[in-house]
């Protein structure tokens, strides 16, 4: 049994061009004085990424810890780079109080702002000012009708 594939793999034009979707992690220390602010991208998933965190969170087969695993795996591998290093780096410190309930914020802000229908950003982190100039879309091969059909009446 054979099973043909595409392969090729669309390519932006420019690197610029893909949307991203910013937000800032603001650090503050006990006294709630901001000490830091870290601008972080995220990039909407593909339907490759929502396959494998489908599989990962809502598996019978998996416990609460593998799910919760799959679940951050997704999320940081929808960050660029730098965004990845850091919030992977601030959950990996032991003395960092940065967890699962700013994932999950963060992870609700993402969500709002993939299926847009955004409400307000959690107070753990700030929007990133917007910066001038058009803001591209990302090519694709996908229509962009609406899922739902119309019925004849």
């Amino acid at each position: 049994m054979e099973f043909d594939t595409a392969v090729a793999r669309v390519a932006a034009e420019d690197a610029e061009e893909e949307v991203s979707y910013p937000f800032t992690i603001v650090e503050r220390d006990e006294n709630n004085k901001v000490i830091r602010k870290v601008e972080c991208h995220a990039y909407q998933p593909e339907d490759g990424n929502i396959l494998m965190l489908m599989a990962d969170v809502m598996s019978r087969r998996s416990g609460l810890a593998q799910q919760v695993a799959g679940f951050v795996d997704f999320l940081t591998d929808v960050l660029d780079k730098p965004s990845k290093d850091y919030v992977v780096g601030r959950l990996m410190d032991r003395t960092d109080p940065f967890g699962i309930e700013d994932i999950q914020n963060i992870a609700s802000y993402l969500m709002e702002q993939w299926s847009g229908r955004p409400t307000q950003q959690p107070s753990d982190f700030l929007p990133s000012q917007k910066t001038g100039g058009q803001r591209s879309t990302r090519r694709t091969s996908k229509s962009t009708s609406s899922a739902s059909r119309r019925t004849a009446s």
